[in-house]
């Protein structure tokens, strides 16, 4: 078969079944000595295998090879070295000089202030398509193209078909180093061979005077996986290798050529194989497993909205395109990143405010957490349950942590934790710092010391943010109701049910009062008269004069906190253009600090102190703020006296708030049917708890009760018994309520089903558990009080 038309009907085949049938056609398929192991390894199956455990994230690192390629071939256009110090630092770095101008640019390497014009134009280079089946059928096909600078035939086995080697690891502008991240799509094809087709053709511009025939060509190969035989113990991989050069062994030749001036690598409309390119690579991956077969451009929680989220900044455009004939309404978009969309809707879906950013930093090391507060009912559109922190690197998520995060008693923000999304950069950090916090499939989060105190800083930082404690208090009114505090019958009839049993007032505090469910003064309205400059005219601290040596005492095992006062806008610390830069620094140790976001002219510093210090040393660090109006920065001086010891309680966080082993009497809120959208309840729904938050160092633990009155359990009951109605809703939310507490109450019970105490969600414990009961709750009211009756004992 004529290998340019076997490359053409392998690359418009959408199913498995196809390309096994053109491969038994070509006479490939069945010869095993026609396939080469991928990465040269009989048993790669280990490797493959234990790559990312989603296909999203799986197919972010196909687009994101596709990216890296794509700087590459800049930088070797400019005839630069990759590995040289010549080349760029970062991936923004090298976006900057070789796609915006270099030294002209205004911003560097930060795509969403672009126009929508070279947005368009440069995602045309770099595309993702679906064709194939129709939802309602199967799988889509994936196809994923880049003009990048491609690979000749014969440097297959170095590049796309290695593994472990390494080839991008002295490259500091680009995401790849391990070289295997892009195999970990090959698990989510679906069929038993799990196949992907590669065609790819060198830049002819970067080529050298002495080259093959074959470096000009284009090759191509399938990838498929071979389950085991006879004695062997996994699956292995294989490509279609059948060029042979000579070889003493099977399963050593190289992959098939063509010639052809073009290929056409990129969708138009429909048409996912249209436009033609001299140069670039494609990828396509068969009946890729989609968690939504829906739209990849316009299905909710579809591909692309996913795709935002695993590459919330990344540095080059991606275009995508629905080719299958179900969604001709819908048939392409433009990705460039969740932060880029986040800042052009900000708007309509942010709250006045937002989005505001912290640091975490370690000496020279600095992480900015951006934090994004939606309006009601708009987080769905942006985020997931399984990522509302998301960790980046170069603009490609990492890692994630669940929304449960935010309501960790430690963090206080449950009534926020559909509302939230943080996003960490952590391209700042060292090498060796990213391997502790980053499990090499880059999709998940090492467990490790450093991890846990990074959680900890962010359950510090979160729960310290004064923004967040505003907001938290005005949704909580909103939800509760004004009528709550003044609701004497509730308070009354669950305090008495609970002295009435000794054995129930010991899980509460004692007084077992429901206090006001709201913190006078600080519901927020989103306005501020504040209005600030764009570079500061004086930056110092909150207390004393400029230029005076700031002395203050602190305790061993907490952190010291520094208040400052600046004339600057809120956005001065966290904006692309002439951003202020604050560091901290102590001729004794190599600081450890959180810097909150700036607030109409106001943030602090909280200094972590030093394991080694002891009581009585006494040190000094220096806070600099400067920016590029500044010939000299601001320089404040703190002198920090350790008095006491502070005993902290056992665990890698400090000063984040203790609680008392008692629950606040809980309030309770009877929700309706028409209410239910507003409380994500439906027809079996019965009880949920939301942690209200704290205020202070220590606090007993307190939460909102919101009790569904119209759950279809307690109206049947209503219907058919003759017992009152009003009695049975108080059954009904009381009985509830008492469970609840106790769940809340012993939260160790519940331990052992959580591989990590932090992952430990009692909110989804309570409102799983009470739906459950909901079902049973009033007949055992009515067994118990039958019991009751002697005619059920023997005498």
């Amino acid at each position: 078969m004529d290998k340019r038309n076997l490359a053409a009907r392998l690359m418009r085949a959408d199913s498995a079944g196809e390309v096994v049938n053109i491969l038994e056609e070509a006479g490939y398929w069945h010869e095993e000595r026609y396939w080469r192991y991928l990465g040269d390894m009989p048993t790669n199956f280990s490797s493959i295998g234990n790559q990312q455990s989603d296909p999203v994230a799986s197919l972010v690192e196909k687009i994101i090879n596709g990216v890296d390629a794509r700087l590459m071939n800049a930088c070797l256009e400019q005839n630069i070295d990759p590995e040289s110090k010549e080349a760029p630092n970062t991936m923004q770095e090298a976006v900057s000089r070789f796609f915006e101008g270099g030294s002209d640019a205004q911003v560097e390497g930060k795509i969403r202030h672009w126009s929508i014009e070279k947005l368009r134009q440069e995602g045309s280079l770099l595309t993702v398509a679906a064709t194939g089946y129709r939802s309602s059928k199967g799988y889509p096909s994936i196809t994923i193209a880049d003009q990048g600078e491609g690979q000749t035939p014969d440097e297959f086995p170095n590049t796309f078909l290695s593994l472990q080697k390494g080839n991008k690891n002295k490259i500091q502008f680009v995401q790849g180093k391990y070289n295997m991240g892009g195999t970990g799509a090959l698990n989510y094809c679906i069929g038993p061979h799990r196949l992907q087709l590669i065609i790819s053709r060198r830049n002819p511009a970067l080529l050298k005077s002495d080259i093959s025939d074959r470096d000009n060509q284009w090759g191509f190969t399938v990838v498929r996986r071979e389950k085991p035989v006879g004695n062997e113990k996994n699956s292995t991989f294989t490509y279609l290798a059948p060029f042979d050069r000579g070889g003493k062994v099977d399963r050593d030749g190289e992959v098939l050529t063509f010639i052809s001036d073009t290929w056409p690598l990129f969708p138009d409309g429909s048409d996912a194989y249209y436009i033609p390119s001299k140069f670039g690579t494609l990828v396509k991956l068969y009946e890729y497993e989609l968690p939504n077969k829906g739209s990849i451009v316009s299905s909710g929680q579809g591909l692309f909205r996913r795709l935002d989220l695993g590459m919330p900044e990344i540095v080059l455009p991606v275009k995508v395109f629905e080719c299958r004939p179900d969604f001709k309404s819908s048939p392409e978009g433009i990705i460039s990143g969740l932060i880029a969309r986040l800042e052009e809707d900000k708007a309509k879906t942010l709250e006045p405010g937002f989005p505001e950013t912290c640091w975490i930093n370690w000496g020279t090391q600095k992480l900015p957490a951006r934090i994004y507060a939606f309006k009601q009912g708009q987080g769905e559109h942006y985020s997931t349950s399984d990522a509302g922190i998301v960790f980046t690197l170069n603009g490609q998520t990492h890692a994630s942590l669940p929304t449960s995060f935010y309501r960790r008693k430690s963090v206080g923000m449950s009534y926020l934790a559909n509302s939230l999304l943080v996003i960490v950069d952590c391209s700042e950090l060292q090498r060796d710092k990213q391997e502790e916090l980053f499990m090499a499939s880059r999709d998940r989060m090492r467990k490790s010391s450093f991890s846990r105190s990074l959680e900890g800083y962010l359950e510090f930082s979160l729960n310290n943010n004064s923004a967040l404690k505003e907001l938290r208090n005005r949704r909580r009114k909103e939800q509760i109701g004004e009528q709550l505090s003044d609701d004497k019958p509730l308070q009354e009839i669950l305090s008495n049910l609970v002295n009435k049993d000794p054995n129930l007032a010991k899980l509460l505090m004692t007084g077992n009062q429901i206090s006001s469910p709201f913190i006078p003064g600080i519901i927020p309205n989103g306005d501020s008269k504040f209005k600030g400059k764009e570079f500061p005219t004086f930056f110092k601290f909150k207390k004393g004069n400029y230029g005076e040596t700031f002395i203050r005492d602190a305790s061993l095992g907490s952190k010291v906190r520094f208040d400052f006062v600046t004339d600057a806008v809120n956005e001065y610390f966290g904006r692309d253009i002439g951003p202020g830069q604050l560091t901290v620094t102590s001729d004794d140790f190599e600081p450890k600090y959180i810097v909150s976001p700036l607030r109409n002219g106001s943030c602090s510093v909280n200094l972590v102190i030093p394991e080694r210090y002891v009581e009585g040393d006494v040190f000094e660090v220096q806070i600099q703020v400067a920016d590029e109006s500044r010939l000299e920065p601001f320089i404040n001086v703190a002198k920090i006296t350790l008095k006491k010891v502070h005993k902290s309680p056992p665990g890698p966080r400090p000063d984040t708030p203790t609680f008392s082993d008692k629950l606040s009497l809980p309030t309770i809120t009877r929700v309706e049917k028409k209410e239910w959208e507003k409380y994500d309840f439906d027809a079996e729904s019965s009880l949920v708890a939301t942690n209200t938050g704290s205020e202070g160092r220590e606090s007993h633990l307190s939460y909102d009760f919101y009790v569904n009155v119209d759950n279809v359990y307690l109206k049947s009951e209503q219907k058919s018994s003759k017992v009152d109605v009003n009695l049975l809703e108080a059954r009904f939310v009381y009985g509830l309520a008492l469970f609840a507490i106790a769940i809340l109450r012993d939260p160790k019970d519940f331990k052992s089903l959580y591989k990590d105490e932090e992952d430990l969600d009692l909110e989804g414990i309570v409102k799983h558990v009470s739906k459950s009961l909901a079902r049973i709750i009033l007949p055992v009211f009515n067994l118990i009080f039958d019991l009751s009756d002697s005619d059920h004992f023997d005498e």
